[in-house]
């Protein structure tokens, strides 16, 4: 019997593994759970930021954490010279990592296109730039950004978005395949089995209804349906679950809703302790800003199958990746809707439709995301082995 081919992921993005789990972590964890070599490679420490440990760590999944030394900070692109010194210096510390000539394919795995020039000094066998949003996410991209793009594009063997949003946003994008996100299913469907006897503290304290937001606080949330929806829900409670970014804009629409006194904000909370949350809300909300240039136009959710995951209902703004989905979702405009929508949600038959919710987005699992990728690099099949193309694109502009 033929062996199954293996490869070294290398995973460049500006997140780091301890950062709020998303869509990176989750598909390396499940790359390195089908046999694969996965590299997290980490951003640089910027001046004056300090990481407790660095060098190669491995993760508990078996994803080897790539933190670069202290001394190999972030610069700023007015200083060219200093930014090829970091590049270079960022990938000769990964070619060691990576081994010598008797090694599995390498796949660099791009997020940003911003790490193209450390990737590309690795020689990879195979590049995939998966966008999940736009770039910039804020703003239009400057010329060297278009240009290092464009460089990653023309070098990509596999060009992934995460929603048709992103490619119909550019001509840049042809070519393109969408590949929205998964969720982590079997946690969230077990929180769901046990909803109500296994209930965090923080939730258990907060009566019913908990009419629930679990993710990033920030922009792209319409503070000001929010305030008007609280204040015409008095009898709900209005539970945060996440992070809050620290602009001006989310402070101040923060600071709004904590006055009224049935909403709370319960901070971050562990990835593994995310789903028992999410299961015993009553309705999950998607309060999003509907503008064409807010970056949720462009998102692919991970908290909408997750929600459902967990057998609970939900409401959300109409953004695209909403009105795409169809069932066990309604979508509200005004904050009246958006109270009509949530009350219907909380009527007994609609909690008999649990079962439903939960097998809607079986299918989503990370694990079946991560086997799509890894057919369509032919990983899967023993005759395969990644593609090297033409490496006479690789080099993008100084």
């Amino acid at each position: 019997m033929s062996k199954r081919p293996t490869g070294t992921f290398v995973f460049l993005s500006r997140n780091r593994w301890r950062d709020k789990y998303s869509s990176r972590q989750l598909l390396a964890r499940e790359f390195a759970r089908a046999g694969h070599r996965v590299i997290f490679a980490e951003p640089p420490v910027r001046p004056g930021g300090r990481e407790p440990e660095t060098g190669n760590l491995e993760s508990d999944f078996g994803v080897v954490r790539h933190v670069p030394s202290n001394w190999l900070p972030e610069f700023h692109w007015k200083r060219p010279y200093l930014v090829r010194a970091s590049e270079m210096l960022r990938a000769r510390a990964l070619r060691k990592l990576l081994g010598g000539r008797h090694r599995d394919p390498v796949i660099a795995y791009i997020w940003d296109p911003e790490f193209w020039p450390v990737a590309r000094r690795l020689d990879p066998d195979t590049v995939v730039y998966h966008k999940r949003d736009r770039y910039p996410i804020i703003g239009k991209p400057t010329l060297r950004q278009r240009r290092l793009e464009e460089s990653l594009i023309r070098s990509a063997h596999l060009k992934l978005a995460v929603s048709p949003e992103i490619i119909e946003a550019d001509p840049i994008h042809h070519g393109f395949e969408v590949l929205e996100n998964g969720v982590d299913f079997e946690p969230f469907r077990a929180a769901a089995e046990v909803r109500g006897n296994d209930v965090p503290e923080a939730i258990l304290s907060i009566p019913g209804p908990r009419i629930g937001y679990v993710g990033s606080i920030n922009q792209k949330l319409d503070f000001g349906l929010l305030t008007e929806l609280v204040g015409t829900m008095p009898e709900a409670n209005f539970v945060f679950v996440g992070p809050i970014q620290s602009d001006e804009t989310t402070q101040s629409g923060v600071a709004t809703l904590r006055q009224h006194p049935n909403v709370r904000f319960l901070g971050s909370v562990e990835f593994t302790a995310l789903p028992s949350y999410v299961a015993n809300l009553d309705v999950g909300l998607m309060p999003y800003r509907t503008d064409h240039d807010v970056w949720s136009h462009f998102c692919s959710p991970l908290k909408l199958p997750e929600y459902l995951a967990a057998g609970i209902p939900v409401v959300s703004s109409g953004i695209p990746a909403a009105r795409r989905w169809g069932g066990h979702l309604e979508i509200a405009d005004s904050a009246q809707e958006w109270s009509a929508k949530i009350h219907r949600q909380l009527r007994p038959d609609v909690a008999l439709e649990r079962a439903a919710r939960i097998e809607s987005v079986r299918h989503l699992c990370w694990s079946c995301r991560a086997a799509d990728v890894l057919a369509r690099l032919n990983l899967d099949r023993a005759s395969a082995h990644a593609p090297r193309g033409d490496r006479s694109q690789r080099h993008p502009p100084a």
